[in-house]
């Protein structure tokens, strides 16, 4: 399964987000931020591949001024940006 990452500045920013994909039932959860995605507070949250339509709406719907980028996770860990 493929996997990809929304990184952020602020914890607080990160456990929010986090929070707000559970209860709209994205499946997530709260991972240590790779070291080639590194932008901030160390946290980022996990989520599949196919989640990510729902994940980009979220963002837009919230005021994540922390919010650095999505990443997706490749194989052997390696991380690259995700486009718009």
């Amino acid at each position: 399964m493929e996997y990809d990452l929304a990184v952020f500045k602020s914890r607080t920013q990160t456990l929010r987000f986090y929070e707000r994909c559970k209860a709209l039932r994205i499946p997530a959860e709260v991972v240590n931020t790779p070291r080639q995605a590194s932008l901030g507070c160390g946290l980022s949250v996990k989520f599949p591949h196919a989640a990510l339509p729902a994940v980009r709406r979220l963002l837009g719907m919230d005021n994540y001024y922390s919010f650095g980028g999505l990443f997706s996770l490749g194989p052997r860990g390696s991380v690259r940006p995700l486009r718009a």
